[in-house]
């Protein structure tokens, strides 16, 4: 299985415009069913190549949306200004944006490092019909806001600045950073799991596995509440995402200690942190993802909470001297000892005492 990238200039404007919610000025409200039904089928059009300039899009818009007439109109005037700017930037960077895709698709068919069969093996965990493509964006942009993100549908979108850093390592002579090479197996994870029934399984707690995730998961986020308001559905998307960038990070860094799953969102990093081994086992069986899988990544979170609470309770360390010598070690110095070192001292039985207590 490989993700069809696209990079021409029509879906790299509108991936310009939608980073940029260029197209929200066409929203009625935040409930419009028929803007997101109008975007759905407008960019499944600019995947298949039947949007293929500005006119051909506003087009579009102007018949799927003749309910508002005059933010269309507006829309069309803004797009065709917004399309001549960066007809020119686009142009001026073809070749690099060439380099990019070629890149893009060569690492994920590359023999000892692609991901196309873990790709494969994601649309069986889950349970997604192989006939369904996914898209991937690949839109330059004079300055990065975002990476990217999944789209509505069957796409995401990566956006990519078109100057070299000098503290980046990049792919061959193309821009594709080498550790933004997993992206879009983990955009896809999104895709792929945004269209199964499993994750509307979840939302309804079908499952006792399911039911107790949700529990653990809601538990955590009242004792830890995230600073943007983000809680377990989308701490789980996160999580499933963040195990298949993983499977490419350490592909690429083997010997490598991965401390952070996922940054930004300490929800969905720790329970990575407990999906990854079952998602491991998943993925080299060849399994679809189930309750059981829900019900041991539970298990997983909660053990791995237990403890670090257990640890956050343990006495602080307390300072002794440092001997300087081997003959201080021994005790037979004459000098005076300097500088300190940290012992840490455990009563086991105060420990066995808050474990009990957290377990109730």
């Amino acid at each position: 299985m490989d993700i069809e990238f696209v990079s021409t200039e029509m879906s790299c404007i509108y991936g310009y415009m939608l980073a940029n919610e260029k197209f929200h000025t066409l929203m009625l409200n935040e409930q419009d069913i028929a803007f997101f039904d109008c975007m759905k089928k407008m960019q499944h059009n600019i995947c298949e190549g039947n949007i293929n300039n500005i006119d051909e899009l506003n087009n579009f818009i102007k018949q799927q949306l003749s309910d508002r007439p005059e933010k269309v109109e507006q829309f069309s005037r803004d797009s065709i200004k917004e399309m001549q700017e960066y007809s020119s930037f686009y142009q001026q960077n073809a070749e690099t944006i060439k380099q990019y895709k070629q890149a893009a698709e060569e690492r994920q068919t590359d023999a000892q490092k692609g991901y196309s069969q873990d790709l494969s093996k994601l649309y069986d965990f889950f349970d997604v019909d192989k006939n369904f493509k996914c898209y991937g964006f690949l839109v330059p942009v004079p300055q990065k806001a975002v990476d990217g993100f999944a789209l509505t549908n069957n796409s995401f979108m990566v956006c990519f600045e078109t100057l070299k850093k000098n503290d980046e390592k990049y792919i061959g002579n193309s821009l594709l950073p080498e550790r933004k090479v997993s992206t879009p197996l983990h955009e896809s994870t999104h895709v792929l799991f945004q269209n199964s029934k499993i994750k509307q399984d979840l939302k309804n707690k079908q499952g006792t596995g399911a039911n107790k995730l949700l529990s653990v998961l809601d538990k955590y986020f009242n004792e830890h509440p995230d600073s943007k308001g983000r809680s377990a559905i989308l701490a789980v998307d996160e999580a499933l995402a963040a195990c298949s960038s993983m499977v490419v990070n350490t592909k690429y860094k083997p010997n490598e200690k991965f401390d952070i799953f996922y940054y930004d969102f300490e929800g969905a990093n720790e329970l990575a942190k407990s999906f990854y081994p079952v998602y491991q086992e998943y993925m080299k069986q060849g399994k679809k993802l189930d309750d059981n899988f829900w019900m041991r990544a539970a298990t997983n979170f909660e053990l791995h909470q237990r403890i670090l609470s257990i640890r956050g309770k343990l006495p602080h360390s307390t300072t002794v001297l440092k001997p300087k010598t081997l003959d201080k070690l021994r005790g037979i110095g004459n000098k005076e000892v300097l500088g300190p070192v940290e012992k840490t001292s455990l009563d086991m039985r105060e420990i066995q005492q808050k474990a009990m207590q957290n377990q109730k």
